[in-house]
């Protein structure tokens, strides 16, 4: 049992820590790199590119804090409703984020949609 856990607990980490890596990724790429590169006046960037961030980091955290009971028990009760949370939450973060970039981020003199 004690090899099984050790071994789930190592791919946790990994794939914690490659969601939080890819959180800092796109973070620094678009803050430095996409964002200078297109008008301020289109908010369309940020609500698709907040949206990602925040559900890349509740994956990173959800795989790290899983390494806690791996192989040992279910998902503590009072985590398990965050995340229940999180599901509406970001549902919601998508939805707006996709209505938003959908409609917002045309070039210049291309008409906004209604």
């Amino acid at each position: 049992m004690g090899h099984r856990r050790d071994a789930a607990r190592g791919t946790y980490l990994r794939l914690g820590l490659g969601e939080l890596a890819a959180t800092v990724v796109f973070s620094v790429v678009g803050v430095f790199v996409v964002a200078p590169r297109i008008p301020s006046s289109q908010p369309a960037w940020w609500f698709a590119l907040i949206p990602l961030l925040l559900i890349l980091a509740q994956g990173g955290a959800y795989w790290l804090f899983a390494r806690r009971w791996v192989t040992i028990a279910p998902m503590p009760a009072g985590l398990a409703s965050v995340y229940r949370a999180f599901r509406t939450v970001d549902a919601i973060l998508l939805l707006v984020g996709s209505s938003a970039s959908s409609c917002g981020g045309q070039p210049r003199g291309v008409p906004r949609c209604s």
